[in-house]
């Protein structure tokens, strides 16, 4: 195969299990990894701060700009455009670069020949549907280098947030410049959730939908399935009376988990949560509060936006002391706000903010720096930075000085459980997993016009295939008790119409399952 192979992926989940099986083959990395790296060599020194969209969201604010949907405009290649440019000056003059910024940079220095990438013996780019025009154009410039395999399934293109879409997969199926190969078989799930999957896609179908989705087979792989095959037949679906009993519900299913199910999903290598709990964000997180008084080691995992604070400043000043990202955010957070303007607005002429800031507010903050290079926390520093930082002393000590918790080692004989959104799942798998709050509006939401959307197909397909056991789906009546007053959650849900479009044979139906009958 050669020496010199690259692996790209858009999911970070993946990398540890890629790394696992092609790390002795391959340099395997995120996509935005790899274009920090390219940017290292180049520069030296490169800084990726997640939440540098933000920062330059306020600039555009503050200086009057009225600047907005920043990585929108990366994503979509509006190379014109004020934002872009924008952004790049703030970000060459904070020196630092994030996400979509940190691509685009390295296609116009490929373009330009700024950045001589090597000869690859072979490319592989994985998750190809969920990349956006700005991706594909830099994939598009990488291939230029060596031979290419671009992996994608259109089933699975759910991140509409980031202007991604399948339509970049479909035109390279369909473009006749490409060897085709066909991977049919879905060693993952057993054979009611492959035959379920191949019912609902072709009802969607029938109703309009997935109109594009590029035809293959999709089999179940039978070798060594057929034990899982006879103890679960059946995806089994419930509507529960309320949100709070759903969590009872899952507890009673869980406490049923055959011992040989636990072991299997601990296997050395093979790890995977025994129970993944998919959802929308409100349901898991009440969920998630539910179980925690029997599981306390159950797992929430949600998306947060990239926020910054007062510690993102000093982390950035220990770093570099004279560092404009730090100076700046310590002056918005903590400056009277129209003195911070002011400050703002000199920075358009490149000057650097350290030099803008009153001396004693600098001063002042270098001997909290100073203090928090201390490698041990002794009392005196901790009132040292009491005193110094007042009532923002908390937020700098949870982040600095929070004694680090030993990870208490996995009791592999209980289950491990795992509850995460229609996206967070990607790129993962579950023994048991738990679709939670399979309500019409909400899976799949609606269009003003009461319509689906491919992508809301692509999520519950998505869920269902994480799959190795079994499979529940679990509507619910209420949010919570109808009967108290003033309730706002007191709404009356029916199950969702996805549940019509998988084959009737696959499904056991428990009908409805109040708090009583678990008891």
């Amino acid at each position: 195969m050669g020496e010199n192979n690259l692996v790209l992926t858009f999911i970070r989940k993946l990398i540890e299990d890629m790394e696992k099986k092609l790390g002795q083959l391959a340099e395997v990395k995120t996509f935005h990894a790899y274009c920090k790296k390219l940017l290292h060599q180049k520069n030296r020194r490169i800084e990726l701060v997640p939440y540098l969209t933000k920062i330059i969201e306020s600039d555009s604010k503050n200086l009057g700009y009225g600047l907005s949907d920043f990585d929108a405009k990366f994503q979509v290649l509006d190379e014109s455009s004020r934002e872009i440019r924008f952004y790049l000056e703030r970000g060459r003059y904070y020196e630092v670069v994030s996400f979509n910024d940190s691509v685009y940079i390295v296609l116009k220095a490929i373009r330009n020949g700024d950045i001589e990438l090597p000869k690859f013996n072979q490319i592989v780019i994985d998750e190809y549907q969920d990349f956006n025009p700005l991706e594909v154009a830099f994939i598009d410039q990488l291939q230029k280098y060596g031979n290419i395999l671009i992996v994608g399934d259109d089933d699975q293109a759910i991140y509409t947030g980031r202007n991604s879409s399948a339509v970049h997969l479909r035109q390279k199926y369909h473009s006749g410049n490409y060897k085709l190969f066909d991977l049919p078989f879905c060693s993952r799930c057993p054979s009611v959730i492959v035959d379920a999957v191949n019912g609902f896609i072709k009802n969607t179908q029938i109703n309009g939908l997935l109109k594009d989705r590029i035809p293959r087979p999709f089999s179940p792989f039978l070798e060594d399935k057929r034990e899982i095959n006879d103890r679960y037949p059946k995806i089994i679906t419930a509507n529960i009376s309320m949100l709070p009993t759903i969590s009872q519900y899952i507890k009673t299913e869980i406490a049923k988990i055959p011992s040989e199910d636990i072991s299997d999903s601990w296997e050395e290598g093979e790890e995977y949560p025994t129970v993944l709990i998919v959802g929308r964000s409100h349901y898991i997180r009440e969920i998630h509060k539910g179980l925690k008084s029997d599981y306390p080691f159950a797992k929430l995992v949600t998306s947060e936006t990239a926020e910054y604070s007062l510690p993102d400043g000093y982390e950035m000043l220990l770093r570099q002391e004279d560092s404009n990202l730090g100076w700046r955010i310590l002056a918005e957070i903590l400056l009277d706000p129209k003195k911070y303007g002011e400050i703002l607005r000199q920075t358009i002429k490149h000057n650097r903010i350290v030099e803008l800031i009153p001396s004693k507010f600098v001063s002042k903050h270098k001997r909290v720096i100073e203090l928090l290079r201390q490698k041990q926390v002794m009392s005196e520093v901790k009132q040292d930075l009491k005193g110094l930082l007042g009532e923002n002393y908390n937020i700098v000590a949870d982040r600095f000085f929070a004694e680090e918790q030993k990870e208490e080692p996995a009791n592999k004989t209980m289950p491990s459980v795992l509850l995460t959104s229609f996206q967070g799942c990607k790129g993962l798998s579950g023994g048991h997993v738990f679709i939670v709050g399979a309500n019409d509006g909400d899976i799949p939401k609606l269009n003003p016009k009461n319509g689906v959307s491919d992508v809301e197909c692509c999520k519950f397909t998505v869920a269902l295939t994480r799959t190795r056991r079994c499979c529940h789906i679990l509507s619910n009546k209420w949010l919570n008790n109808p009967k108290t007053k003033d309730n706002k959650w007191a709404k009356n849900f029916q199950p969702t119409r996805f549940l019509k479009m998988i084959p009737r044979r696959n499904l056991e139906d428990r009908g409805y399952i109040k708090s009583s009958n678990l008891r």
